[in-house]
């Protein structure tokens, strides 16, 4: 049976990941302009030396995407401060110093809280023909914690596997080897300690 999986993102969010790429921010070589030693640089300065003038990284995007995702892209490293005055971080790498550029600008506000919403459709045919449609929706958002809610979907399954593992009770039950977290064994344990996080699935039938 086929399986379908697919994150949600803001209309346009791959486009821009793939100029993005093809400009080069995404370079994980060593740059001797990026040095931490190296004269401090402004990200107009830095984009210049990995991909040309605005305009002549423009062309190479309308070149390969066309010109609509081209003029997309430029807006967005616009907005974003990569064609700006501002100091670049001298991590060394494009991607590090991009990733140092987005942790700031894309850090959630006072006030701001995420939101994680996870939603399976299973459409099932038993062996004697009955069809039935399985959906598991997961909804989670924490305004009063310091942890975001992507940060507690993410880290406490982690920590209960870890813990159960080390406690070698997984090990008494189950023969050496590389499981995956839907092993029944190994998921039921965690979605149960899961339920004290407030983290859970509702399970309906149609």
């Amino acid at each position: 049976s086929p399986v379908l999986r697919g994150p949600l993102r803001y209309q346009g969010f791959g486009e821009v990941m793939q100029g993005i790429e093809a400009l080069g921010l995404l370079s994980t070589r060593e740059e001797a302009f990026l040095d931490v030693d190296a004269p401090q640089i402004t990200w107009a300065e830095a984009f210049s030396k990995l991909a040309g003038s605005q305009t002549a990284a423009e062309r190479v995007l309308a070149a390969q995407f066309g010109d609509e995702v081209a003029r997309k892209v430029i807006r967005a490293l616009g907005s974003l401060g990569v064609l700006s005055g501002e100091p670049v971080s001298m991590a060394g790498t494009p991607l590090d110093a991009l990733c140092s550029l987005l942790q700031d600008r894309l850090s959630y506000s006072p006030g701001e809280e995420d939101l994680v919403v996870l939603r399976h459709t299973f459409d099932v045919k038993w062996p004697l023909g009955q069809r039935e449609r399985i959906v598991s929706t997961l909804t989670k958002s924490d305004p009063v914690s310091e942890m975001s809610a992507m940060g507690q979907t993410v880290g406490y399954p982690c920590a209960a596997a870890t813990e159960y593992l080390l406690s070698g009770r997984f090990a008494r039950d189950n023969p050496g080897g590389v499981y995956r977290p839907t092993d029944p064994a190994l998921g039921r344990y965690i979605l149960k300690e899961m339920e004290a996080y407030g983290i859970r699935f509702q399970v309906e039938s149609r």
